[in-house]
């Protein structure tokens, strides 16, 4: 290939090597306080599976959960948290399990604004004190998801000798933790079940590659490929390009809709420029429809139907294709995957107000299918597809997928993804299926996050 005629192709290469170098030595890294909150919030979330004990103050089966739980609350009860509402719910559930001794350090430093906090604490430095009225309706009115109220009250009432507020406390306990646990094993059915399913469709899967590996197609040359590497050098360039301007662009304007709203709109701005791309500099052919270069002749309305059956057995698929990968990731590699890479993620934990969680929703299950679904499954592996296997076209476009989301700890889990929706595309003929399936798993991942981590 003549390199002096492709100028701007060079160009752009050097310039994506330089911002890519600047921006890694720069990544910023979440605050100490915030990840400390992002570690304790899964403890409050077991401890409000634990139910009350019994009368004769054990637990049985629960005490081992317990003790898990006390433990490592006593790693995080002493470090900086990220709001008030972390430090009282721990200190809540620190009341529920027993472990009075971190009550203190968690809510002391909110005692003199918060009622609750208060009681929580004077109830924890006095073995003696004994919890008033005003103590436990600033507890039941605390901002505190069940049973955590129930279970500070219950925890101050026996000790106040009052028994009728402690026996109600804990039948409201006992309930609502029965109720948390209810939610959580019906995640785990969900979650073997997928892994079931997607672990037979692979299997029934391997027909697609062997039935291809045999058949003859063009070799893939410099020429060919060369629109392809034109699409995704100019694509990540305008992509680093918008992560260096947009924080200091937003930071500048006062957008309805706050980060969130903005977010949404930078994402909305790098999908026309990819589709822009796609249509100026990646049609392979002379007079090609922008509809066959971008894959979207394959939705079809009659296809539907059974591109959800296929996203759903998609999303089955990625099951254990991503948990592999992760698995691999952290025992070969040592790299240990992170969700909060991704600042759409941390926004969603962190700010879970109404309008934040509905923006971001839109942009993970409706934006992000159809725009990445678009680019990686209908342009780049379409096109990749005429000169490789279909295992083959979904590895490299599965790759490119990956370092999209420049996440190092998550590569590979992350090109899992991508090689499993590759490999449904191509089996479904049809972007119906790694769209739904897609959306699926980012909503999937948003429910998760949002029912451990807030």
């Amino acid at each position: 290939m003549d390199w002096a005629k492709h100028g701007s192709l060079v160009a752009a290469i050097l310039y994506v090597i330089a911002v890519g170098a600047v921006l890694a030595g720069r990544a910023p890294e979440v605050p100490v306080p915030v990840m400390n909150s992002l570690e304790v919030r899964p403890l409050v979330l077991l401890a409000r599976t634990v139910p009350p004990p019994g009368e004769d103050g054990k637990r049985g089966e629960w005490q081992d959960l317990t003790d898990l739980v006390r433990t490592a609350m006593e790693q995080v009860a002493h470090k900086p948290l990220a709001t008030p509402r972390d430090r009282l719910r721990t200190a809540a559930a620190a009341a529920g399990i027993g472990a009075r001794h971190l009550v203190a350090p968690l809510a002391g430093p909110l005692a003199l604004t918060d009622p609750a906090a208060g009681a929580l604490v004077r109830w924890a430095f006095d073995p003696a004190y004994a919890a008033t009225d005003a103590d436990l309706v600033a507890l039941r009115g605390a901002d505190l998801p069940p049973p955590l109220g129930d279970m500070a009250v219950a925890s101050l009432a026996q000790d106040a000798g009052r028994t009728a507020d402690a026996t109600a406390a804990r039948g409201a306990w006992s309930t609502a933790a029965e109720e948390v646990r209810a939610t959580t094993s019906l995640q785990v059915i969900l979650f073997v079940s997928a892994l079931v399913g997607g672990t037979i469709l692979w299997f029934r899967m391997r027909r697609l590659q062997i039935e291809e590996a045999t058949f003859l197609r063009p070799k893939p040359t410099i020429e060919s490929l060369l629109p392809v590497a034109k699409v995704l050098v100019y694509f990540t360039a305008s992509f680093l390009t918008l992560g260096i301007l947009g924080p200091d662009l937003i930071a500048g304007l006062d957008l309805p809709g706050g980060f969130a709203a903005a977010a949404v709109g930078i994402y909305v701005v790098n999908a026309v420029i990819g589709i822009a791309l796609i249509l100026n500099v990646g049609g392979a052919r002379p007079g090609e429809a922008a509809l066959d270069t971008l894959g979207l002749r394959t939705l079809r309305p009659a296809g539907i139907l059974t591109g959800a059956a296929w996203g759903v057995g998609g999303w089955c698929m990625l099951v254990p294709a991503v948990l592999s990968a992760s698995i691999m990731a952290a025992t070969l590699l040592g790299i240990g995957g992170n969700p909060f890479d991704n600042p759409v993620t941390l926004m969603l934990v962190l700010d879970p107000t109404p309008e934040t969680v509905a923006l971001l929703l839109v942009s993970v299950t409706i934006l992000a299918p159809l725009f990445e679904e678009t680019f990686f499954r209908g342009f780049l592996h379409g096109r990749l597809r005429r000169h490789f296997t279909p295992y083959g076209a979904a590895m490299i476009s599965g790759f490119c997928f990956a370092l999209a989301h420049l996440s190092l700890s998550n590569l590979l889990p992350l090109w899992a993804l991508g090689f499993a929706l590759g490999v449904l595309y191509d089996r479904t003929r049809s972007l119906w299926a790694p769209m739904i399936a897609h959306a699926l798993w980012n909503l999937g991942t948003a429910a998760f996050l949002l029912s451990v981590f807030t």
